[in-house]
């Protein structure tokens, strides 16, 4: 019927970094042989949204011939462990190959504990930016202890108190540490009131 014409036209908008194109396209061709009005949106949505790098999509149709596809991109802030990535929502995706992102600082942890990492990467990253102190690494442990990795140097918290033993931290960076950073080895903020810091044998 003339009112019920083949979707020929599709439209994509998204600012694409990490998905070409034509592999949003070669998503699309087999999913648009269907008539305007038995086209079904949700399995077009739920096909794109089965791609790693898929965070959200919303489509609409345009009488009489013409699918409008909205995209929107996971953006990674880190890498999960060996083989994944994770978002500042906390939203662990695999890649097959992570080699274009060795740059991003590493978190490690229970998968469903994956939201919480993120949320103290994040707090830990504000904290000691100011500083010109970049995080490289943050783990928790399946017993629940903490410790990152910050320009090189291990620092070890535990699993308690970490907003007071952060502010430690802080504390003796500025008063003994800041000026002979090169020669710290690692930290120990596993006490009720004081700090271990080890030294490189340089």
């Amino acid at each position: 019927m003339w009112i019920n014409q083949p979707i020929t036209r599709v439209e994509v908008h998204s600012t694409l970094r990490y998905i070409h194109k034509s592999r949003v396209q070669s998503m699309l061709n087999p999913l648009i042989k269907s008539r305007f009005f038995q086209l079904d949106l949700q399995r077009v949505r739920e096909v794109l949204l089965s791609q790693s790098w898929v965070k959200e999509v919303s489509l609409r149709k345009e009488w009489p011939d013409k699918l409008v596809v909205f995209l929107e991109e996971k953006e990674p802030v880190a890498r999960w462990g060996d083989d994944s990535l994770i978002t500042g929502d906390g939203d662990v995706f695999g890649l097959r190959n992570l080699e274009d992102f060795q740059a991003l600082p590493v978190l490690k942890g229970p998968y469903k504990q994956a939201q919480v990492v993120m949320q103290q990467y994040l707090a830990i990253g504000q904290l000691l930016r100011p500083m010109g102190l970049v995080v490289n690494e943050l783990d928790l442990s399946s017993t629940g202890a903490w410790s990152f990795q910050v320009n090189g140097v291990r620092v070890n918290m535990g699993e308690d108190n970490r907003a007071e033993k952060l502010q430690r931290f802080i504390r003796l960076y500025h008063a003994r540490l800041e000026s002979q950073w090169q020669r710290v080895g690692r930290i120990d903020l596993r006490y009720s009131n004081g700090a271990a810091v080890a030294w490189n044998n340089s």
